[in-house]
């Protein structure tokens, strides 16, 4: 067995690397934006797994007990996760969100359980009767990582703050009628320029004209038809602008 720093020489040169596992449509893989030489990749399940460069993998995530009702008690997803981000400034740090209500802060070198990595901390969605609701996309910005923000499946925009060692409680802005007409199930979300605003996409039910007429969105997997909004999160009530993606489609 070679020591550190030296190679071994007797290892198969052509050896083909594990297939990581599938990913879903719209979530593709990221990478470490820091210096980490790793990859973060979503699978169809409740527990994403972290792969170096020749897709080895490094640790998965741990999977949550589904018997428990409050999300602030189980240690991982129970749910599809939907959207995973690596921290802007803190390279062994990720979040994640999913359907089943919650968004989660990682630590890669935190508490583990049978090699399976724990949680740091929960972010709960409610929506504006106080239920549940499952987040279909995430993000850090892209500054300093101080705001989180996550779309709820219907339709939602909700930020917070970034928190260390505390709870999360209510988002600091909040307008959870910012796409009330989403399917609920395919969305994106990133912040853009100095962390005061952002862009939000959904796939909608129906698309909207310019003369506020209406026609049902045919295309069930997303695939351009939808809605791009630019948001100020200080007037977070209203976007200050709107795309039609669904337009360049009907018009042909």
């Amino acid at each position: 067995m070679p020591g550190p720093g030296k190679k071994d020489s007797s290892a198969a040169p052509n050896l083909v690397p594990p297939t990581p596992p599938s990913i879903p449509p719209n979530k593709p893989l990221t990478a470490s934006t820091v210096t980490l030489p790793v990859l973060a990749i979503l699978s169809i399940s409740p527990t994403p797994s972290i792969y170096d460069r020749v897709c080895r993998k490094v640790v998965s995530f741990i999977r949550g007990d589904p018997y428990l009702a409050d999300m602030s008690k189980t240690k991982g997803h129970i749910a599809v996760v939907t959207g995973i981000t690596w921290h802007p400034r803190e390279q062994e740090v990720l979040l994640t969100s999913s359907l089943d209500g919650s968004l989660r802060t990682w630590n890669l070198n935190g508490k583990k359980h049978f090699d399976a990595l724990i949680c740091n901390q929960v972010i709960k969605a409610r929506d504006e009767n106080g239920r549940r609701v499952g987040i279909t996309s995430s993000c850090y910005d892209r500054t300093n990582g101080n705001l989180i923000a996550g779309i709820t499946s219907s339709g939602g925009l909700q930020i917070w703050k970034t928190k260390i060692g505390s709870k999360y409680d209510r988002p600091q802005f909040c307008n959870n009628e910012a796409n009330v007409n989403c399917n609920g199930d395919m969305s994106d979300i990133t912040f853009v320029g100095d962390g005061r605003h952002l862009l939000t996409r959904v796939n909608c039910k129906d698309i909207i004209r310019d003369d506020n007429t209406s026609r049902t969105n045919s295309n069930k997997n997303g695939g351009g038809n939808g809605i791009i909004k630019l948001w100020d999160i200080r007037k977070i009530n209203k976007p200050l602008k709107k795309i039609n993606c669904g337009k360049s489609n009907e018009n042909k």
